[in-house]
């Protein structure tokens, strides 16, 4: 049996902290980039950062509602998918309520795995709501909806970019069914692009203080929270 490494309080005090700041460093992004009123103007989003093993690790609570919980989105985005069809460099989308198990169909949930040296060792989770989700009214807001149909569209998690390549094909159908695809494309491409800067600083952490140290900080920081 493996012993457990002994991680001292600064070590631990300082990943905590970057790894806070970086999933911090998420969220500050979207809403003074992106092109969604809800987000840019009332900072209408969550960012979470995962271990491999699905336990939260850090929230951004920019409005709560998006991360309390969010392990639950995770959960079913995965099951989806399937954990045996995470690559390095993927990137899924998914709004569909049944599935996402949450919200309304405005608030889109993304998904990137962070790789080190071929083993998956994170998780990077935000959801935001987007410029519009089709449906009726823009911006998904039509309470007299018939059904949830007319409400936006309902997109199942999908790999809109695998291993580093958009599938177009699948984003097509996705966009044509949307008013002002363009920015819609544009702030998904911004969500994409801001993770893969905070998975680099992640990288950088690993090998600053070494994956063993790292992973046995995430295992002391979940035993504390409990």
């Amino acid at each position: 049996m493996k012993k457990k490494k002994k991680i001292d309080h600064l070590t631990l005090t300082v990943v905590e902290a970057r790894l806070n700041a970086l999933n911090q460093e998420l969220g500050a992004r979207l809403f003074r980039q992106c092109f969604s009123v809800p987000t840019s103007h009332i900072r209408d989003l969550g960012t979470v950062l995962f271990d491999k093993e699905e336990r939260t690790l850090a929230i951004g609570n920019f409005m709560p509602v998006h991360t309390g919980g969010s392990h639950v989105s995770l959960k079913g985005m995965l099951d989806w998918i399937g954990r045996e069809n995470i690559n390095p460099d993927d990137f899924i989308i998914g709004n569909d309520p049944f599935i996402v198990r949450f919200g309304h169909v405005a608030d889109w949930s993304f998904l990137r795995p962070i790789f080190y040296k071929g083993e998956l060792v994170f998780y990077h989770f935000a959801r935001t709501h987007q410029y519009d989700s089709g449906g009726s009214y823009p911006g998904c807001y039509f309470p007299r909806s018939y059904d949830c149909h007319g409400e936006g569209l309902i997109i199942p998690p999908v790999k809109i970019i695998e291993r580093g390549r958009i599938d177009e094909k699948a984003y097509s159908i996705i966009l044509k069914n949307l008013r002002g695809s363009t920015m819609v494309r544009a702030d998904n491409m911004l969500v994409y692009e801001s993770m893969k800067k905070v998975e680099k600083r992640i990288i950088d952490l690993l090998k600053e203080y070494g994956k063993d140290t790292v992973m046995a900080t995430c295992d002391e920081l979940i035993n504390r929270a409990r």
